[in-house]
């Protein structure tokens, strides 16, 4: 783990992490977009429910090896797939399609 001197170094370094993670969402979401034409253009639903059980466990595994919370990771990935599955529906003019 790295150490500070300074509060300011250690916030200069999370507003630098906080920036990486939302740039890797929104390329993240430009995959989804393409995912979404791609299942519209094969008739493919938005929910695939075993994919989504199955990423779910594969979170919450990693969230254990690195020893975080696995609610907390379960409630971001809840978040971000709701987002992911809403952005597809449009596509797909579904906007009934809920999380299980």
């Amino acid at each position: 783990m790295k150490t500070y001197e300074n509060l300011e170094q250690a916030r200069n370094d999370i507003d630098i992490i906080d920036r990486k993670i939302l740039e890797l969402l929104k390329e993240r979401f430009e995959i989804v977009d393409w995912v979404g034409e791609y299942k519209k253009q094969n008739n493919i639903a938005p929910l695939q429910p075993q994919r989504w059980k199955q990423l779910m466990e594969e979170k919450l595994q990693i969230a254990e090896e690195f020893w975080l919370d696995k609610e907390m990771v379960k409630d971001i990935w809840n978040r971000i797939h709701k987002a992911a599955l809403d952005d597809e529906s449009k596509k797909l003019n579904l906007w009934d399609r809920k999380l299980p």
